[in-house]
């Protein structure tokens, strides 16, 4: 089980932001703590941006210990599996990332060896990069390792969305964390509205911004919730994608649906995923391969697992 008092990459332990956020609100017992009103309970910007964020509770009793070396040893449930990734999942890191030197510093991670790999990625501000880097490795190599070791045991089907709303595409490095959520839930007007007309816009200056905002303000940029067009024919044809997917899997055990074969079972050797796309429903190979392949070396040496 992994130690709750540990630092990891130079965060404070589990244990350390609990005490902390315990002692700022002058708390001290749990009945005080249940009666906090929720906007005291949230995690703020600010919060956020200090580090204060956690995972899942690893407990030992219910949550054993991280998912990727519980799935390598085969530890989890033996039961069909679907796990995905969006291309700016990246976005989750963009508020507190380290300078990318930093972050290859802390990794032990060869620079000439990242200017290779990633001289093609669009956006080469540190701002962008460094979430990118971190990405490649903790949401999309992550995502390749727990499907290939779930897919050992039962069937295991992993995806990759680069769909965003068409006027949003000049705007954004692609669709961020969370932005699948109201496709999937069929709730495209339970979110903010894209603009009817694209408005191309930096976001090397958008990331920026939306750290300024955060840290001086303590408010979340719109950058990072989705954004939709309800009625437009892209996002009611990905809705529809998305939830017939997601529910003849919940009813079968398999996302493929009206005869259709385009969601394989995921093989990290194969390396082909469902792809969630703007004008496109098939799969897609290899995403970001030796990118995620230089990641993983990483990402496996972490957490001691093949």
């Amino acid at each position: 089980m992994r130690d709750m008092n540990k630092e990891r990459f130079g965060k404070s332990s589990v244990i350390a932001n609990d005490q902390k956020f315990v002692a700022a609100q002058g708390n001290k017992s749990m009945k005080e703590l249940r009666a906090l009103p929720a906007d005291q309970a949230s995690l703020s910007a600010v919060d956020f941006i200090d580090g204060a964020f956690d995972s899942a509770m690893i407990d030992g009793q219910i949550i054993l210990d991280d998912a990727i070396p519980l799935f390598a040893q085969g530890k989890q449930h033996k039961v069909p599996f679907m796990i995905g990734t969006m291309s700016w999942d990246a976005s989750f890191f963009a508020l507190s990332a380290p300078p990318v030197e930093t972050y290859l510093k802390a990794m032990k991670q060869d620079s000439q060896k990242i200017a290779k790999l990633y001289k093609d990625f669009k956006y080469q501000c540190d701002q962008a990069l460094s979430p990118q880097i971190m990405a490649d490795g903790w949401y999309t190599g992550a995502v390749k390792l727990l499907a290939d070791s779930a897919n050992k045991h039962a069937p295991a089907y992993a995806y990759y969305v680069t769909f965003v709303t068409p006027t949003l595409k000049a705007s954004y490095i692609g669709p961020a964390h969370t932005f699948e959520l109201p496709y999937v839930f069929g709730a495209l007007d339970t979110v903010s509205l894209a603009p009817r007309k694209a408005k191309p816009a930096n976001p090397c200056q958008e990331i920026t911004q939306g750290r300024v905002d955060a840290k001086e303000k303590s408010t979340w940029s719109k950058y990072w919730f989705p954004a939709t067009a309800p009625n437009g024919n892209a996002d009611q044809s990905m809705a529809k994608q998305f939830a017939k997917s997601w529910t003849t899997f919940a009813k079968t055990g398999n996302p493929n649906y009206n005869g259709k074969n385009v969601w394989p079972r995921y093989d990290i050797n194969t390396d082909v995923m469902r792809h969630f796309a703007n004008g496109h429903e098939g799969m897609i190979a290899k995403v970001n391969k030796d990118r995620v392949d230089y990641q993983l070396e990483f990402v496996r040496a972490f957490y001691g697992v093949k």
